[in-house]
């Protein structure tokens, strides 16, 4: 399924780098694209962003394999680029910009504090706005090629069918896969399997750890790999995948030659009714380096204040009254849709009710108020899945045709590779 293009930006830990065994003064060619040179040192700079933060050094063997990595992707985005001029798309300065503040306000830094950050650690504010420029340029070329493209009736009404006879769950799902290449370094495997978890767990985006570490041809998608049947998956992924909500990351799993670690991005039940809610979701960050005793009474202190909310518009209000909060509408969303058990808390609230304070992942207080709630009939049910299956042709249609312009922007290209 094809998702917007998240641009390339490896700021894990905020930590000193390891810096990449070459020499950034090189200037030697690696390769020539239509014309077009990428130096050495371009290579370099790329590397060196790719592993800020990065824990411990990597071995030659693991460098070797991360530059043609990065290499390849600098020629895709010199070819994207020249395709998209070919029809007068391109990425204005101020997307540029307007995507640069998204990255310091998700990573908590200053303003300009992401260019600061770069530029530190030896690496030129240009090399992270020209990849920008071209993934900007690219995800803006892709939307126009949706225009036009239309899913015939009677394709879904066979996808359909199939399914009911099926009469099983599908999931779309993100995927990471380490490959084990010996049982002597399972251990080692293990081990890095493990700090991804962790990485995923403090918020890194699941689809730039994807790109960077997965050995999968997913990779290239940031771990998408659509929707598939329950049986389509193999036996150890089967039990974690059924047992998951959405949105939640799975343990990693030792499945044949590899670790593998899925995402739980969507998950269709055909059979299955629901409740539909309209919500306000309010989220406030949790105060930090005060003591445990501290942020209780600070967290009790807004629970008295939302719980006095008598209606949506009031509670809607609150985010303008306490600050850093922030408010979430939901006009029309499916209890199966919240994670983390925040399905269960709204199912059981009455309309008008005001949650009391969650704090899902120790960062963030939630609260939500149920301002309309619905049971979906089977027919609503019927429509509801008709969509969904209409929207994943439509997906999948997009994706294929992007791969194949794709294949003929390489195919017609000179690429001359010397690394």
């Amino acid at each position: 399924m094809l998702k917007k293009i998240v641009l390339f930006l490896s700021l894990w830990w905020v930590a000193p780098s390891y810096a990449a065994t070459s020499s950034d003064n090189k200037v030697s060619i690696v390769a020539v694209v239509n014309h077009k040179v990428i130096s050495q040192q371009d290579l370099n700079h790329r590397v060196k962003m790719m592993l800020l933060g990065a824990q411990g050094k990597p071995s030659e063997e693991e460098l070797k394999f991360l530059q043609h990595k990065i290499l390849r992707q600098m020629i895709a985005e010199l070819l994207e680029l020249e395709e998209t001029a070919m029809f007068d798309v391109k990425a204005e300065e101020e997307e540029i910009e307007n995507y640069r503040r998204e990255i310091e306000k998700g990573g908590r830094f200053k303003e300009g504090g992401l260019f600061a950050f770069l530029e530190k650690n030896g690496i030129p504010r240009d090399v992270w706005i020209e990849q920008t420029r071209a993934g900007i340029s690219w995800s803006k070329f892709v939307s126009r090629l949706r225009y036009g493209v239309k899913v015939g009736k009677q394709d879904v009404d066979a996808q359909l069918e199939s399914r009911k006879k099926r009469g099983q769950n599908r999931y779309w799902l993100g995927e990471i896969v380490l490959p084990r290449v010996s049982e002597a370094q399972e251990a080692q495997l293990k081990e890095a399997a493990d700090g991804i978890l962790q990485a995923l767990r403090q918020g890194k985006p699941f689809n730039i750890i994807a790109a960077e570490t997965s050995i999968a041809p997913s990779a290239a998608t940031g771990g998408d790999i659509d929707w598939v049947d329950d049986d389509q998956l193999p036996q150890p992924l089967q039990e974690q995948i059924r047992s998951m909500e959405i949105g939640n990351v799975s343990q990693p799993i030792l499945n044949g030659s590899g670790y593998h670690i899925l995402l739980l991005r969507g998950k269709q039940e055909f059979e299955k009714k629901g409740t539909r809610f309209k919500l306000r979701q309010l989220e406030i960050p949790l105060p930090q380096g005060i003591s445990s005793e501290a942020q209780k009474k600070q967290v009790q202190t807004w629970e008295a204040k939302v719980k006095k909310s008598e209606d949506c518009g009031s509670f809607q209000a609150l985010a303008e009254v306490i600050p850093g909060a922030v408010l979430q509408v939901h006009e029309d969303i499916g209890g199966h849709q919240l994670t983390g058990g925040l399905d269960q808390v709204v199912e059981k609230m009455a309309v008008g009710e005001v949650s009391g304070a969650l704090i899902p992942d120790g960062k963030t207080v939630m609260f939500f108020m149920v301002c309309d709630k619905k049971e979906v009939t089977a027919a609503e049910k019927d429509d509801e899945n008709r969509k969904a299956v209409e929207s994943e042709l439509l997906e999948k249609k997009i994706s294929s045709m992007v791969a194949n312009r794709l294949k003929t922007m390489h195919r017609r290209a000179s690429i001359d590779i010397r690394l």
